[in-house]
């Protein structure tokens, strides 16, 4: 029986059902032929599907056309009655088990293709394989050239983990080193804080409006008149904040003992008194002069001199 792999691309060389001087009692049968070599194949290839049978290495099918030999292009439409093994091969009509593979070459393995997939398979007959042209997964990762855990991650039950939690605007995916969870979206402003004592190590917190302690802390330093006193602040760099004071140690002005006067980066009161501040990469200088003044604590309009011994310098940093 002819079938449409048989029709020639050459309209005079498809003589067989209309032949030259046919007797008219023959062209309904003609007609009728390749109106059935037609359908037969269009069934198998657009416009319907072959359900395969056999098992999940070893498919079978049975087309609507008359196939005695594979050719190359040969062409089915089949839908798979269970999934994939591994390295499948298809035997239409006993003509012969061949494997089944991806167009590069690469076998099919064990549920690359699902139970009910609808496939375009081709015949290779250089390489006496069929070709799974179209398929309804993504081509594996290794018809791709990929090496799982590589080139992509292996799936694995920590993303099942992820892909199952709530996706919610501003949640972040947080774990406890062993569950992975939604951490929810803090409030306006709020930031972002580690905090050991929370079991994922983080939270959202409202940050703090004052100022962070400082990098560096002096010891009480020595007030001396009329000298230069280097105060190392050890940071390495030059501060961005730096604070100088002087603390009361022995009642003076009306100032309690450990009350602090900071001072400005100058307070020059004359050609040789007051005191300067200056900052490097090393140290805090404090330049002092023949005498160093405050305001009384209880009279402000009132300036004096201290009294060296009762107070001392405190220097902070910050980095």
């Amino acid at each position: 029986m002819a079938e449409i792999g048989d029709l020639d691309v050459t309209d005079g060389n498809n003589t067989a059902r209309f032949p030259e001087l046919q007797a008219a009692s023959t062209v309904n049968n003609g007609a009728r032929a390749l109106e059935g070599l037609l359908a037969r194949g269009l069934k198998d290839i657009i416009d319907g599907t072959i359900t395969t049978a056999g098992s999940s290495t070893a498919y079978t099918a049975a087309a609507n056309r008359t196939i005695t030999s594979y050719y190359d292009g040969l062409m089915m439409a089949i839908e798979l009655h269970t999934a994939s093994g591994a390295s499948p091969t298809l035997n239409v009509d006993s003509v012969g088990a061949q494997a089944l593979v991806f167009p590069d070459g690469t076998a099919v393995a064990a549920n690359d293709l699902p139970s009910g997939a609808i496939l375009l398979v081709k015949y290779d007959l250089g390489n006496t394989r069929w070709v799974v042209m179209t398929s309804p997964n993504i081509a594996t990762a290794a018809s791709l050239g990929l090496v799982i855990g590589t080139d992509v991650q292996a799936w694995d039950t920590d993303l099942d983990a992820i892909a199952a939690l709530t996706k919610t605007k501003g949640d972040l995916i947080v774990t406890n080193g062993s569950v992975w969870s939604d951490l929810a979206v803090g409030s306006n402003d709020q930031v972002l804080t580690a905090d050991s004592a929370q079991a994922t190590g983080v939270k959202w917190a409202t940050p703090s409006n004052s100022l962070p302690s400082p990098d560096f802390t002096s010891s009480e330093q020595t007030v001396t008149a009329s000298t230069t006193l280097n105060v190392a602040h050890s940071l390495g760099a030059l501060p961005t904040l730096t604070t100088v004071s002087l603390r009361n140690k022995t009642t003076e002005y009306n100032y309690s003992i450990n009350d602090e006067v900071f001072f400005p980066w100058n307070d020059i009161s004359g050609a040789t008194n007051g005191v300067t501040f200056v900052q490097d990469t090393t140290n805090v200088t404090i330049l002092q002069g023949n005498t160093i003044r405050v305001q009384n604590k209880t009279t402000p309009t009132s300036v004096s001199n201290i009294t060296v011994g009762n107070w001392k310098w405190i220097v902070r940093a910050w980095a």
